[in-house]
């Protein structure tokens, strides 16, 4: 009789758990192509997608005990698994990004180029503040006023939702879509 790839697919998870590298190395080639492209779907980005595919293996191989065949597939849990780590990788990527846009917002010229700078540097730091407020500004009002409670104002996201009587994902979703936006504004502005 022969065995089905779920079920052997079972069995690797089984001796990945006893510690079995070849075990490990069989599914790492069977799936990590997948859970790359499904990572680079999520994120966008090929080296952030790679370093998803290192995290969820790493943490296959580690805690592959938590793995219970009784309420999904092996390929369905590998996917949840790299869905999760994707998905937090991009909310610290847009975290990262939101803190530079933030910094870049709020320093003051002087600060931002250094005390002995020099006219064009001070013009340079003060043209970049301004692209910054006028992609703020450019905003849809649903889209900035989150921005601003939560990154100006230092609110939570629940303090936001609550601050705007909207729900929590929808805030949420509203933020994500303004960075978003002014990362594409920032970057057609960088490039004329």
């Amino acid at each position: 009789m022969e065995i089905g790839a779920e079920d052997e697919d079972r069995q690797l998870l089984v001796a990945i758990a006893a510690g079995d590298e070849d075990a490990f190395r069989a599914f790492y080639h069977r799936y990590s192509p997948t859970v790359l492209a499904l990572s680079k779907r999520i994120i966008g980005r090929e080296h952030d997608a790679e370093d998803v595919v290192a995290d969820v293996f790493w943490e296959l191989w580690e805690k592959s005990s938590r793995y219970c065949s009784s309420k999904s597939s092996p390929a369905t849990y590998l996917f949840m698994l790299t869905r999760c780590r994707a998905l937090d990788r991009k909310r610290g990527i847009s975290r990262r990004e939101a803190s530079a846009i933030l910094e870049w917002m709020e320093s003051d010229s002087l600060a931002a180029v250094g005390d002995g700078a020099q006219p064009a540097e001070l013009s340079m730091a003060e043209e970049n503040r301004q692209l910054i407020a006028d992609a703020v500004n450019e905003l849809e009002p649903n889209l900035r006023k989150p921005i601003e409670l939560a990154f100006f104002n230092g609110l939570t996201h629940r303090d936001t939702a609550e601050a705007l009587g909207v729900p929590l994902g929808t805030t949420k979703a509203r933020i994500r879509s303004a960075l978003e936006r002014l990362r594409h504004a920032l970057r057609a502005c960088k490039s004329d």
